[in-house]
């Protein structure tokens, strides 16, 4: 799940949900284990010390590999022998998978990349001459169209599967943004939130954390206070400052646009990739509400987040930033001792706040660890302390 804090305020909101295949497990331990080696060296402290900061600060890739491993034995019982981290040859984030797979090996687990046309269309996962009895999906559903693959197909349709477990079983109504539309909307709507069997700690928790979103189009819906919208394409037209537009599948945030940010050069980029022309807000606001490709867009209120003081250090120099954060917080559902799982902070420049368009992995470092670096960074040189009285 992905949050922002927004202005002034400690209450979190949920912008949007990444439910089958969470991404930077691997980038967030990386980034989180240099910034506490570097810290903890130039502080002094022992390789020992700073590997028990290291495993204070817990690893995303170690939860990612327990759940993984303790959700097979909730469908087959004992261990697997091989796990399969499935996705395309150009996957954006192929070398974080080759980290998780050498850090599954680590382990305890053999572990390989795999890749859709090196499946064999068998009745078993066989690649390379090897069998693999625990499949982790990092392939969006919506991908697979692409795939000439019809074993690969074959495999995600089988839920259980009979070939291999896929604990992250393609799940396309949790891949695209209309969920947290059809969410706010179940507010408002108790039939749909009926439908979805939404009891009334979800529905507050609905309440608390996820912005007013609705389905972009022309048409008569409500406002976050429940009063009557006539046409929810003129009012969103007409008020660019209030509202975002995104498109409901997509990744990367090339397609979300910020109305209040409509005056920008990445505006016009933007609606230049997803229409091939520059729009207006106006112009984009008609345009995408008849647009259906990837499920259309969703629209959603405005949350105001100010940037937040950071270092930029290189190898030559220290540069002040003023940054965009998020939090991305990663779970397991379904077993009976979840791992203990972290997250991963990205910051950007740019109000949205994603790793294609400019930003990148900051480090997450606990409450803990991080006062004990600060304390090991402001202690005194050794030739600074006192004499330890005879």
């Amino acid at each position: 799940m992905d949050y922002f804090l927004p202005r002034q305020s400690s209450q979190v909101f949920a912008l949007e949900i990444n439910a089958t295949i969470p991404a930077m497990q691997g980038y967030s331990d990386i980034a989180a284990e240099a910034f506490i080696q570097w810290i903890g060296s130039e502080a002094g402290l022992a390789w020992a010390a700073i590997a028990d900061l290291i495993r204070r600060n817990g690893s995303n890739a170690a939860a990612l590999y327990r759940a993984l491993i303790d959700g097979f034995a909730l469908e087959r019982g004992g261990q697997p022998a091989r796990i399969g981290l499935f996705c395309r040859r150009n996957d954006a984030q192929i070398t974080e998978l080759y980290h998780l797979a050498s850090r599954f090996r680590a382990l305890g687990t053999e572990a390989d990349v795999l890749f859709p046309d090196e499946l064999l269309d068998d009745k078993e996962v066989v690649a390379r001459g090897k069998r693999y009895d625990l499949i982790y999906r990092h392939l969006f559903v919506r991908r697979l169209e692409e795939i000439q693959a019809p074993c690969v197909v074959e495999l995600f349709k089988e839920v259980p599967g009979r070939k291999a477990v896929v604990l992250n079983p393609p799940a396309s109504q949790v891949e695209v943004k209309t969920t947290f539309a059809l969410l706010s909307q179940a507010l408002q709507e108790s039939q749909l939130a009926q439908r979805a069997g939404l009891d009334g700690g979800e529905l507050q928790a609905i309440r608390e954390a996820v912005p007013w979103t609705r389905l972009f189009r022309h048409g008569a819906t409500s406002d976050a206070e429940g009063r009557p919208i006539d046409d929810l394409m003129k009012l969103v037209a007409a008020n660019p400052e209030r509202f975002v537009l995104k498109r409901a599948w997509d990744y990367g945030g090339k397609a979300v646009f910020i109305g209040a940010s409509a005056a920008d050069a990445s505006f016009a980029e933007r609606t230049r990739a997803a229409f091939g022309g520059k729009l207006s807000w106006s112009e984009l606001c008609q345009r995408a509400a008849v647009d259906r490709v990837g499920g259309g867009f969703i629209v959603q209120a405005l949350i105001e987040s100010s940037p937040q003081s950071h270092l930029l250090c290189t190898e030559d120099s220290a540069i002040p930033a003023e940054l965009y954060v998020d939090f991305s917080a990663y779970a397991s559902v379904g077993l009976s001792q979840p791992p203990q799982w972290g997250g991963v902070c990205r910051g950007s420049p740019s109000q949205i706040v994603n790793i294609v368009g400019g930003g990148g992995v900051l480090p997450l470092i606990t409450a803990e660890v991080a006062d004990a670096l600060l304390a090991a960074i402001q202690a005194p040189p050794p030739s600074e302390k006192p004499a330890r009285a005879l």
